[in-house]
Order: structure tokens, then C-alpha cells, then sequence
């Protein structure tokens, strides 16, 4: 963009996809390489509100053509087509609109409520998160992370996920953060056995590096 490369002139590709054509990660021939222009200082475009959003939807749905979509688009703004955005029957954003809609289809999970019984006892929900598949995580987790400590305690500590060693030991707060909160605790004047531990998610989300998670 900032060398003023118009729409037509840019082949994109997915990193997964094998093709012979030339792609944007391609150097080009001596050639064929277009004349560099001068790059405009990131202050020069300005987009509206409305084209970000509209970006951040599209950018999750799996068609291939919508790159070109999108920069073809950023492109007239960069070009001082200010108010495209307002216009209707533009072809490029009526085709990027209906991928939008057609996002949160593709990429809704269906959620945890239906795993969910209509009870505030502790252990049958214990139960029931252990087949909790509301979303993608129990896949790749070891084990759901449930809470622990008295249903009757009087202050719960809510973390947001459980680590590495909470979902080896299936209880919240026996990593490392689990230390910092014991000692809290302790100089706090606190027994852990009286207070309840918990996260807001109940597995364990990583990435594999090596043998590390």
C-alpha cells in the first residue's frame, strides 16, 4: 500500500496452498519489478470505523478471494475515496458484507449452556463440566479444571485459565500462580482450605513448542 500497488497487480495466496503462479511473497523479475514509490507516513490513511469491523469479520472467513476483497477496498480509501463506505451497490462490498454475515455461522461454537444443569450443587456440576464440549478447547485439554474448597466458603479467588500443571493435576492453582496465591494467603492469615479456587475457564489452551506446552 505504501508503495501505491494497485489491486490488480497483487496475486494473493494462502500459506497452505500450493500453486505455480506468482505470489505476493514472490520477488518479482528485474523486469517485471513495478517502480517503488514513496512511502506515505502511516498518518495518510485514514479508514472509517465501520471498514475495520467489517475487516476483522471477513478476515475469519476461510474464502481465499477475500484479501484481494479487503485491499482492494483499503486501496480507494488510500486512493481518497472517502466515502465508499457510504455508498450502496459498490460490488466489492456487497461481496464482503456477505461473507461477514456469513462468519458468525461458520465460527460459532455452540456453547456451554446446553452442558449446564439447572443446579447450584458443586459436585453435579463437577460432573458435568468433565463432558463440557462447548468449545474447542476440551480437544487438545487433558482434563476439565474444575474448582476446589468448601461450597459454604465465604471468599472465592477466580482466576482466568488454567496452566500446564493444573491441568496435569485437574485442580486450579497448583502452578505457579498457585505459590504466589498460597503465600498471599498465608500472610493474609487465610487457611486455603477455607477459601474456594476457580477459573473463569475451566481448560487448558496451549501451544506446543517442542515438548513444552
Amino acid at each position: 500500500m505504501a508503495e501505491g500497488v494497485a489491486p490488480r497487480e497483487v496475486v494473493w495466496s494462502q500459506p497452505a496452498e500450493a500453486t505455480a503462479a506468482p505470489t505476493l511473497f514472490d520477488a518479482p523479475a528485474a523486469a517485471e519489478k513495478p517502480q517503488a514509490r514513496e512511502p506515505s507516513s502511516p498518518s495518510d490513511l485514514i479508514v472509517p470505523r465501520a471498514f475495520i469491523e467489517l475487516a476483522r469479520a471477513v478476515a475469519l472467513h476461510p474464502d481465499p478471494e477475500r484479501w484481494g476483497l479487503l485491499y482492494s477496498v483499503l486501496y480507494r480509501f488510500a486512493q481518497g475515496d472517502k466515502d465508499l463506505m457510504l455508498r450502496r451497490g459498490e460490488p466489492d462490498l456487497e461481496r464482503l458484507r456477505r461473507l461477514a454475515e456469513e462468519t458468525p455461522l461458520m465460527t460459532s461454537a455452540p456453547g456451554a449452556a446446553s452442558f449446564v444443569p439447572k443446579t447450584l450443587d458443586l459436585e453435579e456440576l463437577r460432573r458435568a463440566s468433565a463432558s463440557c464440549q462447548g468449545c474447542d478447547l476440551y480437544r487438545y485439554a487433558t482434563q476439565t479444571v474444575f474448582g476446589r474448597g468448601p461450597g459454604s466458603a465465604r471468599a472465592a479467588f477466580v482466576g482466568e485459565a488454567p496452566g500446564d500443571q493444573e491441568d496435569i493435576q485437574g485442580a486450579p492453582f497448583v502452578g505457579p500462580a498457585g505459590e504466589v496465591l498460597d503465600r498471599a494467603l498465608v500472610e493474609a492469615g487465610i487457611p486455603r482450605e477455607e477459601v474456594y479456587v476457580t477459573n473463569v475457564v475451566k481448560h487448558f489452551k496451549f501451544v506446543r513448542t517442542g515438548k513444552r506446552r
